[in-house]
């Protein structure tokens, strides 16, 4: 697979489209069952949830599964 040059890629597209236009486009959050580490905060880098309620939330289907 060829790259091409830096700032072309989507992760460049992704992120100008972040910075011009907030109210319009975002990212989703993962949700996780591990611990909180001390730098991250709930809801940005992820939502912390039990291991219980992360189980039955992949029983009922609540996580795309691409």
């Amino acid at each position: 697979m060829k790259e091409g040059p830096t700032g072309v890629g989507l992760n460049e597209l992704k992120r100008k489209l972040l910075i011009s236009d907030p109210q319009h486009f975002g990212v989703t959050i993962p949700h996780t069952s591990r611990p909180k580490r001390n730098q991250e905060s709930e809801g940005v880098e992820y939502h912390f949830i039990s291991k219980h309620l992360f189980e039955t939330d992949v029983h009922n289907n609540k996580y795309a599964d691409l």
